[in-house]
């Protein structure tokens, strides 16, 4: 029987692996999360197919970081963490700005993920909505 996680550890990973991203500081991201992670930036989409993209592993999530940010801007600012069966739902504001164009944005973002027993992030979904996120834990 696989050990739950320690939610308060957990979610001072979360917290703390989101600041590392506003500071652009991807490899403190990546320290705290599982080395195989799963992450499905839900706004990124296969062209040939129209599936999500996911990219998996340490390596492939900080080519994911580097290639997005050559692109935007993006700082998170994390409120509620729930949690709904074996997923932590992570509520939060997202402030994107374009770095060629320099058109900014804000929209309300939700991520679920799950852990292992050493409470690191195996896998993190993202969302364009919290209910969205909601919606994706609860199945």
């Amino acid at each position: 029987m696989a050990v739950a996680p320690d939610r308060a550890l957990v979610e001072e990973r979360i917290r703390r692996g989101f600041e590392s991203w506003n500071r652009g500081d991807f490899a403190a991201f990546l320290e705290d999360v599982h080395p195989d992670i799963e992450y499905a930036p839900g706004i990124v989409v296969s062209r040939a197919e129209g599936e999500p993209v996911i990219y998996r592993g340490r390596d492939e999530l900080f080519r994911f970081f580097d290639e997005w940010h050559s692109q935007w801007r993006m700082e998170i600012a994390v409120g509620e963490i729930e949690e709904i069966g074996e997923w932590f739902v992570v509520l939060g504001r997202a402030k994107l700005t374009g770095v060629q164009s320099g058109a900014a944005f804000e929209q309300d973002v939700g991520w679920i993920g799950q852990a292992d027993d050493e409470a690191r992030l195996l896998r993190l979904y993202s969302y364009p909505s919290h209910q969205a996120a909601r919606d994706a834990a609860a199945g």
